[in-house]
């Protein structure tokens, strides 16, 4: 693997490209560093790298009648078809369960 790579470095690539490409990887390195810095939800300190569905758990979780559409998409602000998705998946994965219709609450394990 390193002969191709090396190969095509030779043929291909100049110390102006190589130069380049290690500005844009430095900037990617620094835009990942700042991602992780925390964000306040609900009381709580997340980190930005969280799942959504754990979000949405979380949203759900807080709430002890059951969770309305309107109220999980103003805790997580996601948009609204990103949100139908996830609350579909964690149905399926038996994580919650729908009340009625647009309420949902958290399945007991």
């Amino acid at each position: 693997m390193d002969s191709i790579i090396k190969s095509f470095l030779k043929e291909f690539a100049t110390k102006e490209d190589i130069s380049q490409l290690i500005k844009k990887v430095e900037g990617l390195e620094q835009i990942l560093a700042g991602a992780k810095e925390t964000v306040p939800r609900s009381g709580k300190k997340r980190t930005m790298n969280l799942p959504a569905s754990e979000i949405v758990l979380d949203a759900i979780s807080g709430i002890e009648y059951g969770a309305t559409f309107s109220g999980i998409q103003e805790k997580t602000k996601f948009e609204a078809k990103k949100l139908r998705n996830i609350i579909y998946r964690l149905s399926k994965l038996g994580k919650i369960q729908r009340a009625k219709r647009g309420v949902y609450v958290l399945m007991e394990n």
